[in-house]
């Protein structure tokens, strides 16, 4: 028996309206997180909780930017740079190399993704955004996609 139950709605996703079989669950902030150990019996103030959340993702994004990797139970972090060196003495050109973080589950949460984990797909035709059509989004996005280009 799954000790969790995704239940995933099928409907429009703004971003892929192409694809009509996207699945949007949903999501949580550090304030949510913080209410979830609080509810477990912590007596840290939620305040002081987000506040070292906010700490650490900032202590965090400076070693991803230094360069350093970062691992534990959830999520495995590497930084790395794409794109093409011609030979051992070429430069980086923002051009063609661009600088990422590839982020992949780490082992112990995919084994609970395997084992703890069950889906429950419920149909679902209508959109239920935030009041934007899906219309006005795809002109969004193909304006942001123009001034991208420029």
């Amino acid at each position: 028996m799954a000790k969790y139950t995704w239940n995933g709605r099928y409907r429009q996703n703004a971003f892929t309206p192409e694809n009509d079989r996207d699945q949007l669950l949903g999501s949580v902030r550090d304030a949510d997180l913080a209410d979830d150990i609080i509810a477990e019996g912590c007596e840290i103030q939620k305040e002081t909780m987000v506040d070292l959340f906010a700490r650490r993702e900032k202590a965090l994004a400076k070693r991803l930017l230094s360069g350093y990797s970062f691992v534990n139970d959830i999520v495995q972090m590497q930084p790395r740079v794409t794109g093409v060196f011609e030979d051992i003495n070429a430069q980086f050109d923002p051009s063609v190399n661009k600088c990422v973080v590839d982020m992949t589950a780490a082992a112990a949460l995919r084994n609970s993704l395997a084992n703890e984990v069950s889906v429950t797909l419920v149909i679902r035709t209508k959109f239920t955004g935030s009041g934007i059509s899906l219309k006005e989004i795809r002109e969004l996005k193909y304006a942001f996609a123009l001034n991208a280009v420029k």
